[in-house]
Parts: C-alpha cells; structure tokens; sequence
C-alpha cells in the first residue's frame, strides 16, 4: 500500500516538473526568421534637377518580398541613357554635364534574380571653360577641392603668402605641373577629357582634382 502511494507521488513529480519553468505548462516556439532573398531596389529619388557641375547621389537599397532592406547587399551597377547630359559613377553619385534629361538605371542580381530602378536626371546650363582654385593662403587646402569644367577649359591656380605647389599625378593628358610659389596666379589648359589628380607635394594630404567633361 505504502509502495504505491510512493510510486503515484513520484508519477505527479514528475509530470509537474515537464510542464516548463512557467509554471503554467506553456512551450514558446523558437522565432524563425525567413532567409532575405532579393525581389526589388529602391532608389533615394525617383527624379532629381541639378545645375551642370553639381552632383547628386541615389542611393540605391535592396529589399526583399516584404519590402525590407537586405543590409550589406553589394554589386549594384549605375548606367546612365545619356553620359552627355548625366555621368553615373560606381557608387550611384551622379554629376550633371551638359543640358537635358538623362535616366540613370540601377541594377542589381543575387540569389538568382535580377532587380532595377530608375531616377530621371534633369541637367541645367553648361560647364566653365574657365575656372580658378585657390591654393590655401592659410592653410594646406585647394578650394574648391575638386572642380568640373568643360574640355579645353583654363583653370587658373591663384597662390597667397603661403607657398605651394601643383604636381600633377601620371595621368595621359595633364598639364604641366606647376613649381613652388607664392603670391602669383597660374593658368593650366586642359584640352583632354579626363579626371586630373593633383597634389602638393610640400604639404601632405593637400590634393584637388579637375574634371574634364
């Protein structure tokens, strides 16, 4: 008699101790998060107006069936209807070049589908064929840093008090460089489209570029 009451104790023990620390017998699932598979893109804007010089980037983001962003999605590709009239680079910054409208197309493939977006470029006036850049009278910068101009455009360097140089990097079609000086303005044309790195080389990390569209 005693032998059973014993066993039937430990049967309810035991059937009370598998109903989970909650004490109300209730099990929660495991959350399973669906794989991210690619089904659409998405630019930062779908149209964009800039004055010929001036940039804009788009942004491009990769979402999946839900409309969720796949974070770390790599590989977009940026082409552009018109580079006259609207230049696309590798990572979605677009410079205006010339008057007109232009539709830069985004694209994108992975795990077996391939996606695109569109934004429609509109393009404003035209290129410098002359400029200027200051080459810091007080400091180790060139302003503007980088400077778009049209193809045979003079760009004329204007030194202060402080004395720099312009050295340009080995690029097929830059002008000659220009040596340490101060308190003077020098003119360089660039008759070749191109971008043209420069440097000077008595200050480190004081570069600027011209672009040649």
């Amino acid at each position: 008699m005693h032998l059973r009451h014993l066993v039937t104790c430990v049967s309810l023990l035991a059937a009370s101790a598998c109903g989970g620390g909650g004490g109300n017998g209730t099990v929660t699932p495991p959350v399973n998060n669906p794989a991210q598979t690619l089904s659409t893109l998405r630019l930062g804007t779908a149209t964009a107006s800039l004055a010929a010089g001036n940039t804009t980037s788009l942004g491009a983001a990769a979402l999946d069936a839900r409309g969720v962003v796949i974070t770390g999605a790599t590989g977009y590709v940026y082409t552009s209807s018109n580079p006259a009239v609207a230049e696309a680079s590798p990572t979605g910054v677009v410079l205006g070049v010339g008057a007109g409208t232009a539709t830069v197309t985004v694209s994108l493939t992975r795990d077996g589908v391939t996606a695109t977006a569109t934004s429609t470029i509109t393009v404003s006036g035209s290129l410098p064929v002359s400029a200027s850049v200051s080459a810091g009278a007080t400091d180790n910068t060139f302003t503007p840093p980088t400077l778009v101009v049209a193809r045979a455009a003079t760009v004329t360097f204007a030194f202060g008090a402080l004395q720099h140089n312009v050295t340009f990097r080995s690029t097929t079609g830059a002008p000659a460089n220009i040596a340490s000086s101060t308190n003077t303005s020098v003119a360089r044309a660039f008759p070749a489209t191109g971008d043209f790195p420069y440097d000077c080389t008595l200050h480190a990390g004081m570069t600027g570029m011209v672009m040649v569209r």
